[in-house]
């Protein structure tokens, strides 16, 4: 199928899916529009072959309905239509026109419906309600939007049809809607309570929609290139709201700069406070120099936001599209020469939650490089060297094929016409948001774990070659034997100084590596002419931690690597203070794509009072003051979640970060679960 028939393909699927949908109408509130609907009663869109990324989800959409309207955006594309253009482009008009107007008339058939239950309604509430659902819903399907609630409407109805039975990600949601909540609040339509309201109930339709790994991020703040601050009274409220509503949904986060409005950083406190991790920190201050230093535009390095995890895209500009590093295998395929022994069993885990069923995982790396025999080297800077040997091969391998996947992509793959009508580009000229591409590329190469596999070569460093308590021809075997009856060795690794504690000496091999491989993506990037975005980050930790077998700081198989850059579980025990030191001594500003530390406290120690904003207060500015990309924290009671694993239906209500988002702990899969647990920082 090339691209014109799949453009006529996704644009009839869309048109089909328009005239079965279902029409909702709320008995309560004033958002129309599904959440979930039964697929098996009405069938969703459906993907070509071969086109599976379509539309990946993961960046924000464009908002020229918003400007527009849905019919002003098919006038629009019928115009450029009028234009000299290649057949593509042609195709590509004419299928946002006719998918605009199929929402246009989608609308209009809930404006109807409005109208019906309002004819037979006899409460006055009720009519008032139901009669202003009427006019905005009127307004929408025939003009542009002329309210906050209308903009909302609009809004919901946009990115609901974008995911269908997916979801994604939001954007600068504050930004979007911010001069129709200025001009309803000038003109007395809208007061700063109905507001509040008016977002929660959307929070609340956002949870009904999905919970976990949804892509819903919303990036609240920001500045513009002149240094004037962003940070507004609805991206106050949203915090309210996302404080009042106290779910996992949308995932919100902000932008710090030092023209923050204060009441704005406090209210993110207060937020950050409750401990379902969310009001996640980026850092304006190294964000938007790396971002600059790395060859994006500055108009576009101060209009970033994160995309349905955490990494770096720019807002309406770009898409993204990526690949993960599994570095903690790579040190496995280093240590043991290329060719690590069995794992003890299957590496069968499930995704994240307890939903999806397990699967077995495998790593994309190759094995059978020889980077060098560890056990006939004689200095702790040969074994790294084989290393870095190992390491450089497998990164260039991945590298390579990131880049060769994204070319494919912008020869082959197609975006759907709501999508590609939503921005301003593509809109006036017919082009594809993938094949030719939104203003900025955004190719980001993801390695999280780092701080495991300084763990791991540290051990080697001082039980070998310091104090030369073992041998390496010791460590491998009983790292072989995943540690059975080698529980003496074990603990020897384990006794040697682990990333989290404020310890130089593993800190900073920590950041050398980090260093490297911000580096080696450079360097990829630089000789195919393209910027590749440096991401230490992770989100299959769980799952490589399966596919890799035991490792020398003392970790069994199966047990947790670390996650992004932040300590392995359970070896940070020196409190939160001394894991900001760690992680502060990287410069973590070069992974422009995104740096995340994570840092998950104790309830015990961190209550919800004055003396518990101070800390998460003195945390953030710590973050600020080391340089951080950005900063999340959760609190959490590790013996409520043990209650939670054996009576779950007691306690729905416990908000966790999984990886770049929340989710309901008794949602997550048992393993997920162990590893969050883990994570909490010893009181120090």
């Amino acid at each position: 199928m090339d691209s014109i028939e799949t453009t006529r393909f996704l644009k009839q699927d869309m048109l089909r899916f328009l005239k079965e949908a279902p029409v909702v109408i709320p008995k309560e509130g004033t958002i129309a529009g599904f959440t979930l609907f039964d697929p098996e009663k009405i069938c969703p869109p459906t993907l070509p072959r071969d086109m599976h990324l379509y539309d990946n989800l993961h960046f924000s959409m464009g908002t020229t309905f918003l400007s527009y309207g849905f019919a002003g955006v098919a006038e629009r594309a019928k115009n450029a239509m009028k234009e000299n253009l290649p057949k593509e482009r042609y195709e590509n008009l004419c299928a946002i026109a006719e998918v605009y107007q199929g929402i246009c008339e989608f609308v209009k058939k809930h404006a109807e419906e409005a109208l019906r239950l309002l004819e037979i309604t006899k409460e006055n509430e009720e009519c008032e309600r139901l009669s202003n659902m009427h006019r905005d819903l009127r307004q929408i399907a025939l003009g542009k939007p002329e309210s906050l609630h209308q903009a909302v409407q609009a809004y919901y109805f946009a990115w609901k049809l974008r995911g269908i039975l997916n979801t994604s990600t939001m954007g600068r949601l504050d930004q979007y809607l911010y001069p129709f909540y200025e001009a309803d609040i000038a003109n007395g339509t809208e007061t700063p309570e109905s507001v509040l309201e008016l977002l929660c109930e959307l929070w609340e339709l956002a949870n009904q929609s999905g919970s976990g790994d949804t892509l819903m991020n919303v990036m609240l703040g920001g500045q513009t290139p002149e240094g004037k601050d962003l940070t507004n009274d609805l991206s106050l409220l949203m915090l309210q709201a996302t404080r009042i509503v106290a779910k996992a949904e949308p995932h919100v986060n902000y932008r710090y700069h030092k023209g923050c409005r204060k009441d704005f950083l406090e209210e993110a406190a207060k937020v950050q406070l409750l401990g379902v991790a969310q009001a996640t920190m980026y850092n304006d201050e190294v964000l938007i120099p790396a971002l600059i230093e790395a060859g994006i535009p500055k108009e576009h390095a101060y209009n970033y936001t994160n995309d349905g995890c955490t990494e770096i895209i720019i807002d309406q500009k770009s898409t993204i599209f990526f690949d993960k590093f599994d570095i903690v295998k790579c040190f496995e395929l280093a240590f043991f020469n290329g060719n690590p022994p069995p794992l003890p069993g299957k590496a069968e885990v499930g995704y994240w939650n307890k939903y999806l069923p397990a699967g077995e995982w495998t790593t994309t790396l190759e094995t059978g490089f020889v980077s060098g025999d560890m056990t006939k080297m004689t200095t702790f800077e040969e074994c790294y060297e084989a290393f870095k040997v190992q390491f450089r091969y497998q990164m260039m391998r991945v590298l390579n094929g990131l880049i060769e996947n994204y070319k494919r992509i912008c020869r082959e793959n197609v975006a759907p016409a709501l999508l590609n009508g939503s921005f301003e580009e593509t809109l006036s000229t017919g082009m594809d948001c993938h094949r030719d591409g939104l203003p900025v590329q955004c190719l980001t190469m993801f390695a999280g774990s780092i701080p495991t596999v300084a763990d791991c070569l540290y051990a080697i460093r001082e039980t070998v070659f310091e104090k030369k308590l073992l041998t390496m021809e010791e460590i491998q075997t009983a790292v072989a034997a995943n540690f059975e009856g080698c529980e003496v060795i074990r603990q020897q690794l384990l006794h040697a100084p682990k990333f989290g504690n404020d310890i130089d000496s593993v800190d900073f091999l920590a950041a050398d590596i980090a260093n490297l491989f911000c580096d080696l993506v450079k360097e990829a990037g630089k000789a195919h002419g393209i910027v590749i975005w440096p991401a230490l980050l992770g989100y299959l930790f769980v799952q490589e931690a399966h596919f890799t077998g035991a490792t020398p700081d003392g970790r069994r198989w199966k047990d947790p690597i670390a996650e992004h850059y932040s300590p392995t579980p359970g070896r940070a025990v020196n409190g939160p203070t001394a894991v900001m030191c760690s992680c502060g001594k990287a410069s973590l500003k070069r992974a422009f794509g995104t740096a995340p530390v994570q840092i998950s406290l104790s309830r015990s120690v961190l209550k919800q009072d004055e003396q518990g904003l101070t800390v998460i207060k003195s945390l953030t500015d710590a973050a600020v003051e080391k340089e951080f990309v950005m900063l999340n924290i959760g609190i959490y009671d590790v013996d409520v979640m043990k209650k939670a694993q054996e009576h779950p239906e007691q306690y729905e209500d416990i908000i966790v970060r999984v990886w770049g988002y929340s989710a309901r702990f008794i949602d997550l899969s048992s393993e997920m679960q162990e590893h969050v647990m883990a994570r909490v920082i010893a009181n120090g």
